[in-house]
């Protein structure tokens, strides 16, 4: 039978400790203490104030951040990252599609930025950048195959 306090939920009271570990300030029961962040690999989250977390150890020091939000539209067996707060999400569908929200994207490549693609639209719905054999007045562009916009 599991123990009193690997049922206990809380709350989180403070930001990540910058230690080792992620460790984040939490209360359960009246009582506040460091509680250590577990997460899934390669996923990581500053939780905010006020968000619930359920004690997953005997020791009552290991928890995970948990909410009853979700967003709209996810089919049975997609996946969504998303952000609760912001509604941003990463959408990963059962139509093998990749849907980004959210209202800027940035790309940081130290090398390159590659799309490989047979039609690649940029710009989609607006103003085009540049289209096939205008002049460019800096760095390079070359349309290829169907890309001819840009």
């Amino acid at each position: 039978m599991p123990s009193l306090i690997s049922r206990l939920w809380g709350v989180i009271t403070g930001g990540d400790a910058g230690k080792t570990f992620p460790q984040q300030q939490g209360k359960a029961l009246d009582r506040v203490g460091d509680m250590f962040v577990a997460f899934p690999y390669g996923l990581y989250s500053n939780l905010p104030n006020g968000q619930m977390f359920k004690v997953i150890d005997e020791d009552g020091r290991v928890i995970l951040g948990l909410t009853v939000e979700r967003p709209d539209g996810v089919a049975q067996g997609e996946v969504v990252v998303f952000h609760p707060g912001t509604d941003t999400k990463i959408h990963l569908t059962n139509s093998n599609e990749l849907n980004i929200e959210t209202s800027k994207v940035n790309i940081i490549a130290s090398d390159s930025v590659n799309i490989d693609a047979p039609v690649t639209n940029i710009g989609v719905g607006g103003k085009k950048i540049a289209l096939d054999g205008d002049p460019i007045v800096a760095g390079l562009i070359v349309a290829s195959g169907t890309n001819k916009s840009i």
